[in-house]
């Protein structure tokens, strides 16, 4: 048998990059329409808010 003679951290560096990868792609998708809130309300002539919230409520977990 042959002695294990890696790091035991690569697992935890390879983990955590998986991690890091997971929450950026995350935070494109649910954070990049909100660029657009804006310049929509003021092309229909609604406040941001507005358009915000059923977003908001689409995202959120019902009661």
């Amino acid at each position: 048998m042959s002695t294990q003679t890696k790091s035991s951290s690569r697992p935890w560096l390879v983990f955590i990059g998986c991690c890091v990868l997971s929450l950026v792609g995350f935070g494109l998708i649910v954070n990049t329409p909100g660029l657009y809130f804006t310049v929509l309300g003021e092309t229909l002539n609604v406040s941001r808010t507005q358009i915000a919230w059923p977003r908001r409520s689409w995202l959120s977990p019902a009661p």
